[in-house]
């Protein structure tokens, strides 16, 4: 009894090479860390990382303010749109350390190396020594582990949920007991507020228990501990359920975003691998979509279907469109679900928010660390030994030993895992963190196959040792097949980090990464469009605006490229030019608010008043609650020089809506609210308002403003109203 306690417990060898394997775990990641700390998006996140970010500093800091052009994700008042696991885990690491992005990749690779130490326990229950130690050491070098460790975003922390589900899950094939069912209940309900599609694999472990209290006996168990498996579950889902509801009345499981991420993986657009939304510009006038933009998508249904829309009925629309092309297309449905199958079991890493095996390839920590073909490969060969193994054990007609019983039950059990999880992919599409949960478990079976060759060369068994490493020759070759054509696209890599060196305003180093980009691409119309931006904020307008026609005689219907392109020429006085994009611009897309309010001011310049009112009163009627048309409009009525047009009680009536949407804290829009009050014969209220504006530019710095509210104020005082035509209020600088 004491020999089998003392084999239970690690020995100091086995401790001294696990620490070993940690320190080496340690090392890449620092090394790693070293290098994507000078990486522009380190500091500003992008694509999910960044909305992952918005939401943590939120929850942290209270801080709501949206960074840059992005949208308001409208989180405080919506149903989660992705599951919220994340989000608290970052928004804890923030709050103790101040907001530290570093902080959060050097929590989240610790993390990583806990995890080498779930799988060490994992497979040195299941398996032994050996392959305990040999699965630490595979997961503390496998590089996409170290990869996602560094990016804000979930993978780590579902991996721990995975692993430390099937350690409390393996004890259960010793005994299932009501305390044991209440810890894997918890892991599990942890791991659906990361990933909800785990939930399928619920009624698998059901099931599974059910199989082992039949060979232990103990059915009165198996009920006790079921119950408290499936309501602990609930304990951890029920107050995301609850906060759903109270919030945005909206009876939401979990998240909304099942029913547009089946739409983008079913659809006649669909390639597997990209978020697309058919006719997502006449929906929204947006050419792609990330979740900061995620409410102008419902508001799009919304007029679609004409009325307002909550987000589980947006689900629930998208889900139908779906599920009506699938019955549709029942045959493209099956080349769809095999190309994704081909995708997720292939080497290739399908990337969405970054270009990942790009970004492998150009770090040195990384660069030389075998990919997927080595981990599948080694899986299935690992696979077939067990099988084999157990087979030897029938034809000897023994029973199997309670260990091997163990073995076969959990081995069962996670493949049943890996395949339900895999199953339940591809509905949607495919991308490379997709399938990092499941690595650990093929390097599980990884390991018990180096462990056995091992063993066949310690007895001298070469003629076992040759046959099974030519299987393993045979199945990394065929790992290595890409079935299915996928490339890289580094184009997207440099325009992604040109756009976080835009985000920093380090417009030079921007517009370097957006060259690159159309160096290896030269048709990408994205490159263009951002390398026209980057330009037309350097002050290059003339060589922003040949971006733009470039990026437009790619993709002619590129609606942001044409609204872009409509700016540029504005600011270079080509009013009629720029009228005659942004009226193409609401050709295709009638509620875009922006070009409405642009040509709002256009129409202003050139002198057609009654024009310039009807796409400001447009632009207010799309976008009601933003301040800018307000702004304009009131600062038109107030200062128009036909007395016909002119209309103060409507002018301070947009302008004191327009400084409450600013929140009092825009001095131009004060300045307005001042002049359409002397437009009115209010001059003391223009006094104190134009006062309470100059006092804001100290803060801005703006010169030039304050020069002019110092002018308007001097006539307030004097009892004159400005009257004058003027230049537009939101001309660039003001």
């Amino acid at each position: 009894m004491n020999n089998q306690k003392a084999e239970k417990r690690p020995r100091k060898t086995e401790l001294f090479i696990l620490a070993v394997i940690l320190l080496i775990g340690l090392s890449l990641r620092g090394l790693y860390l070293s290098e994507i700390v000078k990486s522009p998006d380190f500091t500003v996140p992008m694509v999910d990382a960044a909305y992952h970010d918005y939401w943590a500093r939120g929850l942290a800091n209270n801080d709501w303010s949206v960074f840059g052009d992005r949208k308001d994700p409208e989180i405080r008042s919506t149903p989660y749109l992705r599951p919220p696991g994340y989000f608290y885990f970052l928004a804890l690491v923030y709050l103790l350390s101040g907001t530290s992005l570093l902080a959060a990749r050097i929590v989240q690779m610790g993390l990583g190396l806990v995890n080498c130490v779930l799988a060490y326990i994992l497979g040195r229950s299941l398996f032994g020594r050996c392959a305990g130690l040999i699965l630490a050491g595979l997961m503390s070098v496998y590089w996409i582990f170290i990869f996602f460790e560094g990016e804000l975003l979930a993978p780590v922390l579902i991996i721990f949920c995975a692993l430390s589900l099937m350690n409390i899950l393996y004890l259960w094939t010793a005994k299932v007991t009501c305390l044991r069912g209440i810890a894997a209940g918890v892991f599990c309900g942890l791991f659906a507020l990361f990933r909800p599609n785990i939930l399928l694999f619920v009624p698998v472990i059901l099931v599974w228990a059910w199989w082992l209290t039949r060979q232990q006996n103990d059915r009165r168990r198996f009920f006790t501990a079921i119950i408290g498996f499936i309501v602990s579950i609930a304990a951890v889902i029920a107050p995301v359920t609850l906060r759903n509801y109270l919030v945005a009345d909206d009876l939401v499981l979990i998240c909304s975003n099942s029913g547009v991420t089946l739409y983008i993986g079913n659809n006649e657009n669909s390639d597997c691998v990209n978020p697309r939304i058919p006719d997502l510009q006449q929906l929204t006038g947006l050419y792609k979509w990330g979740c900061f933009e995620y409410p102008q998508v419902v508001h799009g249904i919304s007029r679609t279907v004409g009325r307002p829309m909550k987000h589980s009925e947006v689900s629930s629309y998208f889900a139908k469109k779906a599920i009506h092309y699938i019955c549709k297309h029942p045959l493209k449905i099956l080349k769809l679900t095999a190309k994704k199958t081909a995708l997720f079991w292939g080497p290739a890493e399908v990337s969405d928010n970054k270009e990942v095996l790009y970004a492998k390839q150009q770090s040195l920590a990384l660069r030389y660390i075998p990919g997927f073909p080595v981990v599948i490969s080694s899986a299935l060969v690992g696979l077939l030994q067990l099988i084999f193994n157990l087979k030897i054990w029938r034809i000897r007609k023994e029973q199997f030993p309670l260990a091997v019983r163990k073995q076969l039950g959990m081995s069962l059990l996670i493949v049943l895992f890996i395949g339900t999880y895999f199953v339940s992919f591809l509905p949607f599409i495919i991308t490379a963190r997709y399938r990092v949960p499941i690595i650990p478990f093929l390097l599980l079976f990884g390991a018990y196959g180096l462990c056995s060759m091992g063993q066949y060369i310690r007895r001298r068994d070469f003629h076992r040792t040759i046959c099974w490493a030519f299987v393993w020759i045979i199945l990394y070759v065929l790992a290595t097949r890409q079935l299915i054509p996928y490339k890289s696209n580094p184009a997207r890599w440099y325009y992604y980090r040109g756009g976080a060196y835009s985000a920093k305003g380090q417009i030079d180093l921007a517009i370097n990464e957006y060259r690159k980009a159309l160096q290896v691409v030269p048709t990408a119309a994205s490159a263009h469009n951002y390398l026209a931006k980057a330009l037309e904020r350097k002050g290059n307008l003339s060589e922003a605006v040949e971006y733009y026609y470039r990026a437009l005689r790619l993709k002619p219907d590129f609606l942001n490229a044409r609204f872009n392109l409509g700016i540029a020429l504005y600011q270079q006085d080509k009013i009629d030019e720029a009228v005659d994009h942004w009226i193409k611009v609401i050709q295709l897309y009638p509620y875009h608010a922006d070009a409405h309010n642009y040509l709002g001011l256009a129409f202003y310049k050139l002198g057609n008043i009654n024009e310039a009112i009807k796409y400001l009163t447009e632009a207010i009627r799309l976008k009601p609650d933003w301040s800018e048309p307000q702004n304009n409009l009131a600062w038109l009525l107030a200062t128009a020089e036909d007395e016909k047009l002119r209309n103060p009680v409507e002018a301070v009536r947009f302008a004191k809506r327009a400084v409450e949407l600013t929140g009092y804290k825009s001095p131009g829009t004060l300045d307005t609210l001042g002049v359409a009050y002397a437009a009115a014969g209010k001059f003391t209220e223009a006094v104190q308002t134009a006062e309470k504006a100059l006092d804001l530019t100290r803060n801005t710095g703006n010169e030039n403003l304050a020069k002019q509210i110092r002018e308007h104020l001097e006539l307030f005082k004097a009892g004159r109203p400005y009257i004058e035509a003027h230049e537009p209020p939101n001309e660039p600088g003001r």
